[in-house]
């Protein structure tokens, strides 16, 4: 009996961890809806399915691919300006829902719509 209890007590657990995983692909059209970008028409990234990506107006960040690790979204590209290098941008994801998507840089965060 008690390991009937212990049994069920690790599937109910089991459960709820699965249950509160966020399922939500990150793949998709993301742009950016900050207040800092109202003289911009769209200014965002699509994060493929094979990993890359395709960016939307960045300037001179030119995001190539990407990954996810956990909570963490790292954007890695080069930067095509007047010192061209390498460079991997680490965001953390504070929220992301089917038509939202919140990242954090240090102390920024930046508000996305999915399109």
């Amino acid at each position: 009996m008690n390991n009937k209890l212990i049994y069920i007590v690790l599937v109910s657990m089991l459960a709820l961890a699965l249950s509160s995983c966020n399922r939500t692909p990150l793949t998709g059209t993301w742009i950016d809806v900050s207040s800092s970008n109202q003289f911009v028409d769209s200014i965002g990234f699509v994060l493929n399915e094979d990993h890359t990506v395709t960016p939307i107006n960045s300037g001179f960040n030119e995001f190539k691919t990407w990954e996810r690790v956990g909570d963490e979204l790292f954007l890695k590209g080069v930067y095509t300006g007047t010192n061209p290098h390498d460079f991997v941008d680490t965001m953390h994801i504070v929220r992301l829902k089917k038509d939202s998507l919140i990242l954090r840089q240090g102390n920024y965060e930046i508000p996305f719509a999915r399109r």
